[in-house]
């Protein structure tokens, strides 16, 4: 699976940004996160790419926009 800095993963029942990506010593890959879901946005995390089994790349093209109608727009998450 190919995976780039930038992407959106789905793995632990949470979303997270890869934000790095380092190949370790014995070929496999460490993920560096940034927690985008709910319950750990924000935090920072690292995954062995080796360990974790449930790694799933979520497909832009299946979210769904919807209008940020708020004055300013405060309810907008832009990166």
């Amino acid at each position: 699976m190919n995976l780039i800095i930038g992407q959106r993963i789905s793995t632990r029942g949470e979303d997270f940004i890869i934000t790095r990506s380092d190949e370790i010593l014995d070929g496999s890959w460490r993920l560096k996160d940034e927690g985008m879901s709910k319950q750990v946005k924000g935090i920072c995390f690292t995954f062995d790419f080796n360990l974790e089994s449930d790694v799933k790349p979520i497909d832009s093209n299946n979210k769904k926009i919807i209008a940020d109608n708020d004055s300013c727009y405060r309810k907008a998450n832009l990166l």
